[in-house]
């Protein structure tokens, strides 16, 4: 596997992919360290698609997300396709899926983490009417933990959430779902950006000291 120190066709790049041979790999920069990634950039999608003749999308977990190399890429090259992996994701998603005249399996538990977004808590909604048990981290954890009374620190909530996720464990009580967060977490007394060190240690979960960020 050879590696490619940009995700954008910089000279150097593009030399590097013109002396590939057939059966060669390249993993390219993660796109993710260009500010163009998350704005759906055309000039960087336009850039990562001319090293390229066809798109495979192998990552279910962004794929709801409009970004340079998942989306716009999709609209300069052709074809574009599902990879082996986002099948088997698909597949494993469609299995809990309501289907007329098809019985649900049994039990049947959701792992959700990443950021609080509305798309998140939408799923947690659309879960507690399926799952039997659904188990909450990452940063979205912490709406909840701060619904249940506990105390977390500066971690990152929303009141609009909070709200959100109380009504959830009122709702997954009252259907016999057990909600399950995380006991401890890793915490911080700063943000850590630019390299920035900081002081972590792990706290329970319902006890992040004031000031720090979880």
């Amino acid at each position: 596997v050879k590696y490619g120190p940009n995700c954008r066709a910089t000279a150097d790049v593009r030399q590097a992919v013109d002396d590939m041979k057939n059966g060669d790999c390249m993993l390219l920069e993660n796109s993710w360290l260009e500010n163009g990634e998350t704005q759906n950039d055309p000039q960087l999608a336009d850039s990562m698609a001319s090293l390229a003749d066809v798109f495979v999308n192998d990552d279910f977990g962004t794929s709801h997300m409009p970004l340079a190399s998942n989306s716009g890429i999709t609209r300069r090259l052709d074809p574009c396709v599902a990879g082996y992996q986002m099948d088997k994701d698909l597949s494993a998603a469609q299995s809990v899926v309501d289907v007329p005249g098809r019985p649900n399996p049994r039990p049947i538990a959701a792992i959700i983490g990443g950021s609080a977004e509305a798309s998140r808590f939408s799923v947690v909604e659309d879960l507690v009417d399926k799952a039997d048990k659904i188990i909450i981290a990452g940063p979205i954890a912490f709406n909840f933990l701060k619904a249940r009374g506990h105390k977390v620190g500066d971690s990152p909530t929303d009141a609009e959430w909070v709200d959100f996720a109380a009504r959830m464990e009122r709702r997954a009580r009252e259907r016999g779902v057990e909600l399950t967060l995380a006991k401890d977490v890793i915490c911080g007394d700063k943000f850590p950006s630019g390299g920035q060190e900081v002081v972590s240690r792990a706290v329970p979960s319902n006890r992040i000291p004031d000031n720090w960020i979880g």
